[in-house]
């Protein structure tokens, strides 16, 4: 696991996993059309200038990193999949499954 001890959630309005004052994980949840979809945005090797043109997430004057900023190394998705995954497994004592063929949209949901 990667070692990243000051890393701690928090809750709104600035939901998401932050380290010494920047954001490293996003979490959202959007509700709609009978679908509830969730998910995270964790920064690994993310081009942290982007973030100069926004507030993110809202936040004024609060800043972004990514493992790879934290680290001083380049860490990449395929690198931290799978301890990541482990880590959540971990924490909220489930096991994760994947389909072999996509999913797809519920049959009441169009396309847009």
């Amino acid at each position: 696991r990667l070692a990243l001890p000051r890393a701690q959630a928090l809750p709104p309005p600035r939901t998401g996993v932050w380290l010494r004052g920047r954001k490293i994980c996003a979490i959202g949840v959007h509700c709609g059309r009978h679908v509830t979809s969730h998910g995270l945005a964790l920064n690994c090797c993310t081009d942290l200038r982007w973030f100069d043109h926004i507030v993110p997430c809202g936040l004024e004057g609060l800043g972004v990193t990514s493992l790879s900023e934290e680290l001083q190394r380049h860490v990449t998705v395929d690198e931290i999949l799978e301890p990541f995954l482990d880590a959540f497994q971990e924490a909220f004592q489930c096991t994760l499954t994947f389909p072999e063929e996509p999913v797809g949209l519920p049959p009441w949901v169009e396309e847009t």
